[in-house]
Order: C-alpha cells, then sequence, then structure tokens
C-alpha cells in the first residue's frame, strides 16, 4: 500500500510538470481557479441546520436538534453540486485538492470561505462567529487526519485551509490540540447517515484541553455532508471545556 502511494505522488507530480496549469472553470492557463472564476463561484445565501437541515440564518443548529450534537452550527461557503446535481468548479476542485494532492487549490478555496464570512460580517455584525462578540476567545482548528491517512495523502486538506483562514482573518491557529485516533473509513464511501455516525464515533480525542477551554473554536474542513465528523469533533471539544463549537466548510452536500 505505501508502495502504491508513493508511486501515485510521483505520477501526480510527473503530469503537473509536463502538462501547464488550466483554471478549472474558464480554462486560462497558469492558475487552478482564476481570480475571476473565484469571484463567480456562488455563495450559499442560506444556511441550515447542521443535523436535519431546516434553515437556519446563522447557521446555528435548529432548537429540536440541540440535545443531538455538541455542534453549535455550520456555515458552509457554496454548493457541492450545481444545479441539477451536476459537478460544480467547486466539486471538482475539492476532489483534485484531496485526490490528486494538489496543495495549491487550498488558497483558492480557502478564499470562498473567506468571502463567506466576510460577507456575513457586513450583514449581520453581531451574528458573525468571526468578528462578532468575545473575538479574543476565538482559536481555529482544522479536522485532524489519522497519522495512516496523512502519510498516504502527505497533507491535511484542513490544515491548508485553516492556514490561509487564520492568516486572513488573523486569528489564532492550534493544530495540536486535537486528534484523531480511529483510522476509520472515509465518510465519503459510507452513504448511509446512521452509518455515518457509526463510523465516526469516538474517532477524536482532545489532547490538550487547556488550549481549548472556555474558547470559541472556528473547526475548519473541506465538505460537510451530514456534519458527523464537525460533530465528533466538537464533542471531543466540548468535554475538554470549549465554549462554543463552530464547524467553516467550503461546501455543503457532499
Amino acid at each position: 500500500m505505501a508502495i502504491k502511494s508513493v508511486l501515485k505522488k510521483i505520477s501526480v507530480f510527473i503530469l503537473d510538470i509536463i502538462f501547464p496549469i488550466y483554471c478549472l472553470g474558464c480554462g486560462a492557463e497558469g492558475k487552478w481557479i482564476c481570480s475571476e472564476c473565484s469571484e463567480k463561484v456562488e455563495l450559499l445565501k442560506k444556511q441550515a441546520c447542521p443535523v436535519c437541515g431546516v434553515e437556519s440564518r446563522t447557521g446555528a443548529r435548529c432548537f429540536n436538534c440541540r440535545a443531538k450534537t455538541e455542534l453549535d452550527g455550520v456555515i458552509a461557503a457554496a454548493a457541492y453540486f450545481g444545479k441539477e446535481r451536476k459537478e460544480s468548479l467547486v466539486k471538482k476542485a475539492i476532489h483534485i485538492f484531496k485526490y490528486r494532492f494538489v496543495k495549491d487549490l487550498a488558497e483558492p478555496l480557502a478564499a470562498v470561505i473567506t468571502r463567506q464570512l466576510k460577507n456575513r460580517q457586513i450583514a449581520k455584525p453581531e451574528k458573525s462567529i468571526i468578528f462578532g462578540p468575545y473575538i479574543n476567545d476565538k482559536i481555529i482548528i482544522p479536522v485532524p487526519l489519522h497519522l495512516k491517512r496523512f502519510r498516504w495523502r502527505g497533507f491535511n486538506q484542513a490544515d491548508l485551509l485553516a492556514d490561509n483562514i487564520a492568516k486572513y482573518f488573523d486569528l489564532p491557529l492550534e493544530k495540536s490540540a486535537l486528534a484523531r485516533r480511529k483510522n476509520n473509513i472515509p465518510q465519503v464511501e459510507v452513504r448511509d447517515r446512521r452509518e455515518r455516525m457509526k463510523n465516526i464515533k469516538d474517532a477524536f480525542i482532545c489532547v490538550d484541553g487547556a488550549k481549548v477551554k472556555d474558547k470559541i473554536v472556528i473547526l475548519v474542513d473541506d465538505v460537510a455532508t451530514t456534519s458527523a465528523t464537525l460533530g465528533e469533533c466538537a464533542k471531543a471539544l466540548k468535554n475538554s471545556g470549549a465554549k462554543e463549537v463552530w464547524g467553516v466548510v467550503v461546501a455543503r452536500g457532499g
């Protein structure tokens, strides 16, 4: 398995050298997503409860789902699929980012998140998870990969997204407080919601509670479908004293 992983990475590296980079949106040479196509990515105008999907202005869990998750809410920047569930630029970019190991896509994908968060701040500053009250109590944490998965891919896509978001908003970034202790089947391979919940159950542990105690944690990941992964991260963080836990993702509905 390790040899196959190395050979795969080598083949991708060689292809990237031989063939120039073209924008995934318009085909212009030079960048994976050009600035014009990035601005054309349609941001989600409506957020939803991360558990039941009912519309939520702030992305917060609804009253009926408060007992079902420790996750306070999720803000998704864009939809994973386009109209009629056709492949969108965001879906295409995330797939290449994760499975063709293209680290350069972290910056434009993070830019979609920061644009959503910035727009929400302008519209409803008192509801902004980034700029709202208690800004000094906020930290950014990427959803961790298991060590085996990290070695296979060579990087954690959530780490790279979090790097860009933390830098953009000048917020502290913490990568060592939360760890993944189960090398479970990737959630994308588990279609049933109940099975997803079972697959990811107790997969995370907070290894340094002092870093999250009384903090508002902003969890960063690429995609949220059932939000089961974010919910399990939130449970571990809340058990160690985190005050609130919010997820921010590039897309919803993978």
